[in-house]
């Protein structure tokens, strides 16, 4: 190869990479300029800032100041007027529906979450708030999460601001993923304290005290609390919170009996079974997931253990698989409307987006305990 034509690819590499940097600029800075609208009270026909204005405001070259003004303008948000400046073309405020065009659903590839944003309620309280949205489903492949991110998100059309995701149950990995490049979603779940994301969750700690109250009002001493073998930011405060309950009414060290396990039935049965047949043994087993909470039944059942009687059994997972009322014994869950969670979900991403509300705000859903025989 010649010089010439080294240099050639040379400088056709380097336009590309400085190409998808300004790409990811433009961004960013329109997400920018978008709450500067909403927050500094503009109204139509009001003139914005120029491309200089922009530029010192943000600090970023007047080139990318002036890619941010005209994909504004492309979205209507913005008109350039030549010659006499740019002006304010539609309210941010009513036109935000209208910019999520697509929410994405990001869940792991386990049959739970495969139940939960299929078969509940979820999407329908989405599109209650979102009339015309786009719903796209992804299972994340497993140890290639942010290479399949990027391709979701690494095309001209992915990075726009017309889209919002849900995030349920993902790695840690994958939430800095959102919030590095500023990508709008919602975690359903608990965050940690340094990840700068919207969240949505039942009250974890209080789910632990209304349940462990509930058995310990049934004469439950013993507690077998069932848990993912991968725990999320909300796993903690349940766990405390039952901790919290154990140490106020004295069980003791055999009180409360914590065990993780993979969500594989087998694997479910083998380990509840080994959990019973120990010395001073659980009488109540509360589910962290519907599959835990299924398979534990499944466990004491095969052993000729009578339910509640011998071992209560509550679940404090999604409880939308209909298996958990179907059962032999119909199970007592701790649930909450998957589509209150699909609208309240929404209109935070909404507030998010606007700028109405801090990135890391946390929503609260109300919990319903549907009681059932098992406890």
């Amino acid at each position: 190869m010649s010089n010439s034509s080294e240099f050639d690819v040379f400088a056709s590499d380097m336009l590309a990479v400085e190409g998808r940097s300004l790409r990811v600029s433009v961004r960013r800075l329109a997400d920018d300029v978008r709450r500067h609208v909403i927050s500094a009270g503009y109204s139509v026909g009001d003139r914005y800032l120029s491309v200089r204005e922009v530029a010192e405001r943000w600090r970023v070259s007047p080139v990318t100041a002036h890619r941010t003004l005209r994909v504004l303008s492309q979205e209507g948000i913005l008109e350039v007027r030549g010659g006499a400046g740019t002006f304010i073309a539609a309210s941010l405020r009513e036109r935000s529906e209208a910019l999520v065009q697509t929410v994405h659903l990001f869940v792991p590839s386990d049959r739970d979450m495969r139940e939960r944003v299929t078969q509940s309620g979820l999407q329908t309280g989405i599109m209650d708030v979102l009339h015309e949205t786009s719903i796209q489903l992804h299972f994340l492949p497993s140890q290639r999460e942010i290479a399949y991110l990027d391709e979701v998100f690494g095309s001209p059309a992915g990075t726009r601001a017309c889209v919002g995701s849900f995030l349920f149950r993902v790695r840690r990995e994958v939430r800095l993923y959102f919030q590095k490049h500023r990508l709008p979603a919602v975690v359903v779940g608990h965050v940690e304290s340094d990840v700068k994301l919207p969240s949505i969750d039942r009250n974890q700690r209080g789910i632990a005290h209304v349940v462990g109250r509930r058995l310990l009002a049934r004469g439950c001493r013993r507690l077998g609390l069932l848990m993912c073998d991968s725990w999320n930011p909300g796993d903690d405060d349940l766990v405390a919170g039952f901790q919290e309950i154990a140490a106020e009414a004295s069980l003791g060290g055999c009180g409360l009996q914590i065990r993780s396990m993979a969500q594989e039935p087998s694997l479910i049965r083998s380990t509840v079974t080994q959990l019973l047949s120990n010395p001073n043994p659980p009488t109540a087993l509360v589910g962290r997931t519907d599959p835990i909470t299924l398979g534990a039944l499944d466990a004491v059942l095969a052993m000729g253990l009578r339910v509640p009687e011998d071992v209560a059994i509550i679940n404090v997972g999604a409880g939308i698989n209909r298996a958990l009322q179907d059962a032999p014994v119909p199970i007592t869950t701790i649930s909450s409307c998957e589509r209150e969670l699909g609208r309240e979900g929404t209109r935070l991403l909404l507030r998010v987006i606007n700028g109405e509300q801090a990135p890391d705000s946390m929503v609260e859903l109300p919990m319903t305990m549907i009681e059932r025989e098992s406890g």
